[in-house]
């Protein structure tokens, strides 16, 4: 069965950022405003299972869409 991740992946829904490894959507369901989901296109449990190389594309990943969200 397909995760919920991967189907708005590869419907392209609402993705508002993407690198090699991750992607990002506001969230359905904000607790604030501008509240964005960061995914990594991986399967993981946890982000202290991401590799080495995807921690090197995560920060610049967050710079921006925090970047994405102060404009909108």
């Amino acid at each position: 069965m397909e995760c919920v991740f991967c189907k708005i992946y590869k419907k392209r829904l609402g993705i508002i950022f993407e690198n090699e490894y991750f992607y990002a959507q506001f969230d359905r369901f904000p607790v604030s405003p501008g509240h964005a989901e960061i995914i990594p296109k991986r399967h993981v449990v946890s982000l202290f299972n991401l590799t080495d190389e995807e921690w090197k594309f995560l920060k610049p990943a967050l710079l921006k869409i925090i970047k994405i969200i102060e404009t909108t």
